[in-house]
């Protein structure tokens, strides 16, 4: 199907928008997701839902940062344009219906779509970090493996959308745009903001050292407390250990004293029955002599 053939089917009905997607993007699009999911989403990307060349993309820097930049300036990254399909709370959100693995592949799908209808308009905004290395070097991100072809078309076929990067990490930058597909102005970039990048990510990387160094001395620091507290704590368990044994020797040094005076008194008593035994039996003879005479 030709590119102009594929226009006018996309503006018909959403259900034949879809079906032309899936005669051109057959293979991507049956890999994850469904027809009916096809057709789904495709209504959510036209009519007033739809604004022309208003869409961001974003690889390689924060998701909420690059929501952030898109609302500010009332333009649509895939969240806002798929709308109630990314809200949990809404019924016809598929996401508690899916595994995380089953999701991932739908948003991957939801990406292709966004990519086609993008690929419609004359021009779209990418999000990234600055040069010289502005995207993954894998070549694994969504942007990269699945959004960026669409837009670009084949050699035979080309979809004639401009690619437009900015780079809103880098302060000063935020609202500035170059060309990098199908012209490459990225000249006009490192022209303007070359050394202000390199200075920003300088920068950036003495933070995160600065950070780093922090966190060490804090983990150094929480050790130390520790240790100290352990220390303490060892302490006092001696401490505790030496008071416990010195009252059991106390005890055992009472039971010793109150066993040896048990004995002594005893000892006394049986001395002092043997001595008042003999005086008694002399009192008892002197007795009976003196009943006796």
């Amino acid at each position: 199907m030709e590119g102009r053939d594929l226009d006018r089917t996309c503006e018909s009905t959403p259900n034949e928008g879809a079906e032309s997607f899936l005669l051109l993007n057959s293979a991507d699009a049956l890999q994850y997701l469904t027809i009916d999911e096809v057709m789904q989403i495709c209504q959510q990307f036209q009519g007033s839902k739809w604004h022309r060349n208003s869409q961001v993309m974003w690889s390689g820097i924060p998701r909420e940062h690059a929501q952030r930049w898109a609302d500010e300036r009332e333009m649509a990254t895939l969240t806002t344009a798929m709308g109630p399909l990314m809200i949990r709370t809404n019924p016809l959100c598929l996401r508690e219906h899916k595994s995380a693995k089953a999701w991932k592949k739908y948003i991957k799908g939801a990406s292709a779509l966004f990519a086609w209808h993008i690929s419609r308009g004359e021009k779209v905004i990418v999000l990234s970090r600055p040069p010289p290395q502005r995207f993954n070097p894998s070549g694994r991100t969504t942007y990269q493996g699945i959004e960026e072809p669409i837009l670009k078309g084949g050699e035979e076929v080309g979809t004639g959308v401009r690619i437009e990067m900015v780079h809103p990490t880098v302060e000063g930058a935020e609202n500035f745009h170059y060309q990098i597909w199908p012209v490459d102005d990225t000249h006009t970039w490192i022209t303007k903001f070359g050394m202000l990048a390199q200075g920003a990510l300088k920068e950036k990387e003495a933070l995160k050292e600065k950070e780093a160094l922090k966190t060490k001395e804090a983990l150094e620091e929480k050790e130390a407390l520790k240790r100290k507290e352990a220390l303490k704590v060892k302490k006092a368990l001696k401490k505790k250990k030496a008071l416990e044994e010195k009252e059991a020797l106390k005890r055992k040094e009472a039971l010793k004293a109150k066993k040896a005076l048990k004995k002594k008194k005893a000892l006394k008593a049986k001395k002092a029955l043997k001595k008042k035994k003999p005086l008694e039996e002399k009192a008892l003879e002197k007795k009976a002599l003196k009943r006796g005479g």
